[in-house]
């Protein structure tokens, strides 16, 4: 008994796993169509030549901090779009205040310990 009711359970889980539609329910879903492109965009780093105009525009985005699912304070659009050998990704993000950002880097030879 105590078996059926572990397979049952994986089972259900597997399903779960392979259709996020179930975990999430269709209304937590966004989908997005991909625009076939005839003309490459030119790789430079700038998204305002005439075969971006016509990509697939993402711009529905939510923060997750502070506050998770919250309208976003900054402004963010991705254009998508595909042709026969590749699929191209813009990004426009927007910072209002750019200097408050910080980074940091590490190379090959930085350790961490605990």
């Amino acid at each position: 008994m105590t078996r059926r009711i572990f397979l049952a359970a994986a089972s259900g889980l597997l399903l779960v796993i392979s259709n996020p539609a179930l975990a999430f329910g269709e209304a937590d879903r966004k989908s997005f169509t991909i625009k076939r492109t005839d003309s490459a965009p030119v790789i430079d780093g700038r998204i305002d030549e005439d075969a971006w105009r016509f990509a697939a525009i993402v711009d529905d985005f939510h923060q997750t901090v502070p506050s998770d699912g919250a309208t976003p304070t900054e402004n963010t659009v991705v254009r998508v779009m595909y042709d026969d050998e590749y699929l191209y990704i813009a990004a426009d993000l927007r910072d209002s205040d750019p200097g408050r950002s910080t980074a940091s880097t590490a190379n090959a030879t930085t350790t961490c310990s605990r």
